[in-house]
């Protein structure tokens, strides 16, 4: 069976593919990688009416949608046209285990018979894959995760799947959610206080952007830098599995070459 879905968010379209679902889907949000297919607006402002023109089985709308903006649907959908259209909203971003009862709902809202299989095979893949990273031992010591490294560095926070996952790899990672400041010079004082504060031992970058303050900050005491670009660890779906061992590998390259220039 191939519903005709319409996925609102990148995370969903590739949790779709590792279902074997990819086919089946009709219409994505503008932030897809999948340009091959009609977009249907944005993660928070989905174009309802270029959904339903699409005439979809299943529409499976990111977690960013507001509630307000949820089921019940807009006017465009009040058609009796569309009452077998099941729309679900697909969370995610907060922990492992969401991902994992992800792939339980979304296999069951496109009408997977074995939607149940396919939560244990994940959640037993990503038991795996952290007791195989967690075998060795990278970093001795508090972590941080920067999101970028520019006028207004972020650390990504304890509610989130990235720490989640990176924790359950055997890292310590800081659980702080905040932008340190908007930006200035004061920016990278505060950070440099809160590597020290923190004891922070390692800073891994989900971004490719440097900016030289950011660097120096990291350096002055001095802590590993591991930047692992911006589409390392940025989807909360099956897709994680693979971006731990691009993670890892960043890291084992730095320790090598530093191991090499001493």
């Amino acid at each position: 069976m191939c519903p005709r879905i319409v996925s609102q968010a990148p995370y969903i379209t590739e949790t779709l593919a590792w279902l074997g679902k990819a086919d089946c889907v009709v219409g994505v949000s503008s932030f897809d990688a999948r340009k091959d297919l009609p977009q249907t607006g944005g993660l928070l402002d989905p174009d309802y009416a270029a959904i339903a023109a699409l005439h979809p089985d299943v529409v499976l709308l990111a977690e960013h949608v507001m509630p307000a903006d949820a089921p019940p649907l807009p006017a465009v959908w009040r058609d009796r046209e569309f009452e077998h259209v099941r729309v679900v909203r697909v969370f995610g971003f907060q922990s492992v285990d969401q991902i994992v009862s992800n792939v339980y709902e979304i296999a069951s809202a496109v009408g997977m018979a074995d939607a149940v299989a396919r939560r244990d095979e994940i959640r037993r893949r990503f038991d795996e894959k952290f007791a195989a990273l967690s075998e060795k031992k990278r970093v001795s010591g508090n972590v941080a995760v920067l999101t970028n490294c520019t006028n207004s560095p972020a650390i990504i926070g304890r509610d989130s799947f990235i720490n989640d996952a990176l924790n359950r790899s055997g890292f310590a990672v800081t659980p702080v959610a905040k932008t340190i400041v908007e930006s200035g010079d004061e920016t990278f004082r505060q950070l440099r206080r809160y590597w020290d504060d923190n004891h922070i031992a390692a800073v891994i970058l989900l971004s490719d952007r440097l900016r030289p303050n950011c660097v120096r900050s990291v350096q002055a005491r001095p802590i590993p830098l591991y930047p692992v670009g911006t589409d390392t660890l940025y989807s909360p779906s099956p897709r994680l599995l693979s971006d731990l061992d691009i993670v890892m590998r960043v890291i084992d390259r730095e320790a090598e070459i530093e191991a090499q220039s001493k």
